[in-house]
């Protein structure tokens, strides 16, 4: 099979999507057939998007896996508040949840695809490997699962207690690992997140309000989303390095 046509993670993913979006019309209809049609579904959406991998590629270029996937987010969570409100059961049962987690995981996975094309195209000006404190990575990751699980909990009324949700929370705080990253800096932006020479995610020099250093600590404040960074490079001077490249970067962009 040539390359060019192989299925990556990005197609994969597209076809699971394209599975629960059918899966989730079937049950909604009451159709009997609901998990072949979310097979056949998933099947013919990632074999059309393998047979053609110039349009994905195009795709992913212009960010087109944040959209569906936020589209993917969005409209079952809209679909089942107002079910919730209204007093009435989530249309297709569990079926709006995995289109959630679906989108989720295509935003994921495009970005990161989307990120190793900048790298493997175009010019790397500098490349740092970085941790990230061990506190703060359990705190950031404790405080997501934890809003993430009671989010789906309320929304889509899965029977979600406190006790789950912490428990939940903790132990994905616990095997997340150690977060080794990778910084990356290229001309069209910053790449942040990347984890064993593949993935991560392309903040454009528009969204970054700052790079700074201090020491090996490396700092990134961004507007797009509005949160700050904390890394610990391997020395002062692979800090200062990265900085000196972003500053460059950014004054270019």
């Amino acid at each position: 099979m040539s390359d060019s046509l192989r299925p990556n993670t990005t197609t994969v993913v597209w076809g699971g999507l394209c599975g629960a979006v059918v899966g989730w019309s079937a049950a909604v209809t009451g159709a009997s057939f609901v998990l072949l049609a979310a097979l056949g579904g998933g099947l013919v959406g990632g074999g059309l998007v393998s047979l053609a991998p110039g349009l994905r590629d195009a795709a992913v270029d212009r960010r087109g896996h944040l959209l569906v996937g936020g589209l993917a987010v969005l409209l079952p969570t809209a679909v089942a508040g107002r079910a919730q409100l209204a007093g009435d059961p989530v249309p297709g049962g569990v079926y709006p949840m995995v289109v959630v987690l679906a989108g989720l995981v295509l935003a994921s996975a495009g970005e990161g695809y989307l990120v190793d094309r900048r790298i493997a195209a175009g010019t790397v000006l500098a490349r740092v490997d970085a941790t990230t404190p061990r506190t703060r990575q359990f705190l950031f990751h404790f405080l997501a699962s934890a809003a993430a699980l009671y989010g789906v909990g309320l929304v889509f009324a899965a029977e979600t207690d406190l006790f789950v949700i912490l428990v939940g929370a903790v132990t994905s705080a616990v095997f997340v690992g150690a977060d080794d990253q990778e910084l990356v800096v290229l001309e069209d932006g910053l790449v942040v997140g990347r984890s064993e020479g593949t993935g991560g995610t392309l903040l454009p020099w528009w969204a970054v309000d700052a790079v700074t250093a201090d020491e090996e600590t490396i700092r990134l404040r961004q507007s797009l989303p509005p949160l700050p960074r904390q890394r610990v490079a391997a020395s002062a001077e692979a800090a200062r390095t990265l900085v000196d490249a972003a500053r460059r970067a950014r004054r270019r962009g």
